[in-house]
Order: C-alpha cells, then sequence, then structure tokens
C-alpha cells in the first residue's frame, strides 16, 4: 500500500502547481469549483511572485478555507492567520514565566491587532487546491507538498507539523 500512495506524490504535487491560482471574490466567497477533501495552500506575493507559505489539509475545502479568514474565527479555526500574529507578537508567557495558552493569547490587546489583522491579509491571499478523497494520501501528501514547496518553519513558511 505504501508504494501506491507514495508513488502518486509527484503526481499531486504536478496537479497542485498546476492548478489555477483563485482568490476570494470582492464579497469574500471562493469560486464554486472549491469543494469537497483535498489539500489547499496559501500564497503570499511577493513582488512580481507569489510563494506558498501555508498547506493545509480537510474533509471540507470550502468550508475550511472560508473558517482560516472569517473575522470572528478563533486560534483554531484561523490556523495560519494566528501563526502570522504569534510571529509577529513573539512568544508571550505569563507573569510567572510560563508559555501562555492560546486562549490566552487572543486576550492580550496587541495580539489580538495582529491577528485581526492577520485574517484580513489571508483573506486577500491567492490559493490553490487538490482533491484527494483517501486519508491516508492526504496525510502523506500534506508533508510532502509542504517540504517541497518550502512552507515548514525551517524554510520561512507557517507548517510545523508540532503536536498539539
Amino acid at each position: 500500500m505504501w508504494e501506491s500512495v507514495y508513488a502518486r506524490m509527484p503526481e499531486l504535487l504536478k496537479e497542485l502547481k498546476c492548478s489555477d491560482l483563485f482568490w476570494r471574490d470582492k464579497r469574500g466567497y471562493l469560486p464554486q469549483k472549491i469543494s469537497g477533501p483535498g489539500i489547499y495552500v496559501f500564497y503570499e506575493h511577493y513582488e512580481h511572485t507569489d510563494k506558498a507559505i501555508y498547506v493545509g489539509r480537510t474533509n471540507d475545502m470550502r468550508k475550511r478555507l472560508q473558517q482560516h479568514a472569517r473575522p470572528k474565527a478563533g486560534h483554531n479555526s484561523a490556523a495560519l492567520a494566528f501563526r502570522i500574529a504569534y510571529r509577529r507578537s513573539g512568544p508571550q508567557t505569563s507573569a510567572g514565566g510560563s508559555k501562555i495558552t492560546r486562549a490566552e493569547l487572543q486576550r492580550i490587546p496587541e495580539f489580538e491587532k495582529n491577528f485581526r489583522t492577520a485574517k484580513i491579509e489571508v483573506r486577500g491571499m491567492g490559493m490553490r487546491a487538490v482533491r484527494i478523497k483517501d486519508p491516508i494520501e492526504q496525510a502523506v501528501f500534506e508533508v510532502y507538498a509542504a517540504v517541497h514547496l518550502g512552507t515548514t518553519v525551517q524554510h520561512g513558511g507557517y507548517n510545523d507539523f508540532k503536536n498539539h
């Protein structure tokens, strides 16, 4: 089984890279064709090119992509915006010096401002997506795509693959 899953990775990466870059419309809606289970990638625009910064997976791409940018979305729903805000705000600690929770971070005014701004930025980002129904293929391809597209934290992106 592993061989067949792994053998599909280059094919899926090519399909993803060749797919059209899409954006939300002026009202914030996604194109109708974006639906079903799969992998999605967010892109930031730099001068004359678009750089992949985050790869995600979901069973409902349309719903998940909408969650990432909702103004009232919290840290679990707007994961990319949260990570952008966290990077901008820097690590925060409690008065006792221990690391604070994500929920506590959202109550810090500077962090909340950065989080709100990041959600607006995510709304304006380009995206690509590829449908993948099989959950094992999805899981393997999420990591494969992140490494190949350079979206890991080590390469300046926002994928860290840490356990929560």
